[in-house]
């Protein structure tokens, strides 16, 4: 698997737990929305970061071991 492929996926799967967990238990109940929380450039900025952490990781971490 690719790093981008990898980072997308982390980066879908803490936006899915954000869904579930992150909106309804904190930010609905400081008067908050989805539509707030989802359209907040930081969140994007914060995803973008961890996707390219993820695939500068892996491609700078892909030796090939010994079988």
């Amino acid at each position: 698997m690719s790093g981008l492929q990898l980072g997308i996926i982390m980066s879908l799967t803490a936006l899915f737990l954000d869904i579930i967990i992150t909106v309804p238990l904190v930010e609905i109940p400081k008067g908050k929305s989805y539509e707030s929380f989802f359209t907040s450039p930081t969140l994007w900025i914060l995803v973008f970061i961890n996707t390219v952490s993820v695939f500068l990781w892996r491609k700078l971490n892909n030796k090939k071991t010994p079988v």
